[in-house]
């Protein structure tokens, strides 16, 4: 009776020490996926209105709902990959005007190499001139889908400063959308995918 008393004391702190060791690997998890995310904008992102409103502290996108209320403060950004636009929402521009120096998009390179080991500002920064558009950090003459593609193609990087929280992302993808079986010509429908990271 004894041994049997203590085999089952062992079973039990062994099974206890499993699901701390689990929770724990999943509160890791959890956390990393907090400070880091790819964010895909296609029709599962939206209603009936092919944008978002992006939060760039949290990583978070949310439907435009067909021109419904603005969703809140953190909600900077709209995107629109059909347009496509990209830009600090008007409500929030003249606050964020490059005259302030503190706020907006800084294009700061390209590569996976460049978004992975960035984890916090970099002072080399300093002299890059904030924009409130993604496509203002684009000096070529080229259409914006045109400039969206190779941004996408060479997985440019850019840095985000916000009063709530600051983010780079990595452009990764951008492409037309053909639900009739077409794989070229012209489209309405874009999707666009990038990398979000949390940074200091």
């Amino acid at each position: 009776m004894i041994n049997n008393k203590y085999a089952l004391i062992s079973v039990a702190i062994i099974a206890l020490v499993v699901v701390s060791i689990n929770m724990s690997s999943s509160n890791d998890i959890d956390a990393e996926n907090s400070l880091s995310k790819t964010i895909e904008i296609s029709k599962a992102s939206y209603d009936k209105y092919p944008a978002v409103w992006f939060s760039p502290s949290t990583g978070e996108i949310t439907p435009d709902n067909d021109g419904g209320d603005h969703p809140g403060e953190k909600y900077l950004y709209w995107i629109e990959p059909g347009d496509p636009e990209f830009e600090i929402h008007k409500k929030f521009e003249e606050k964020f005007k490059r005259n302030d120096g503190k706020y907006g998009i800084k294009y700061v390179g390209d590569g996976e190499a460049l978004f992975n080991s960035t984890n916090e500002y970099n002072q080399d920064w300093g002299n890059i001139m904030y924009e409130t558009d993604i496509f203002q950090t684009d000096k070529s003459p080229d259409g914006k889908r045109d400039v969206l593609e190779k941004m996408a193609e060479d997985n440019r990087v850019f840095y985000f400063s916000n009063p709530e929280g600051n983010c780079i992302i990595m452009i990764t993808k951008y492409y037309g959308v053909y639900p009739d079986g077409r794989t070229d010509g012209p489209t309405r429908d874009y999707n666009l995918e990038f990398k979000w990271k949390k940074i200091i």
